[in-house]
């Protein structure tokens, strides 16, 4: 994907929202908190990518773990 204009989303197929979207997405206007539908209209060739949800609740966490 380097280079290509992709996004992270909760949902890709679904009904949900950008959460993240590359420089490249952001050239066609496509940002983080945008809908879906919209984003894909706007670059209905763009890649989404589902997020990681897991993995952010770990790292959060052991950051939680450290702090006092």
């Amino acid at each position: 994907m380097r280079g290509g204009a992709a996004g992270c989303s909760s949902e890709p197929g679904g009904r949900g929202v950008v959460s993240a979207a590359s420089y490249v997405a952001r050239t066609f206007r496509v940002h983080p908190a945008m809908s879906l539908r919209e984003a894909q209209r706007r670059r209905p060739h763009g890649v989404l990518v589902p997020v990681a949800g897991h993995r952010y609740q770990q790292a959060s966490r052991d950051v939680m773990a450290v702090l006092p």
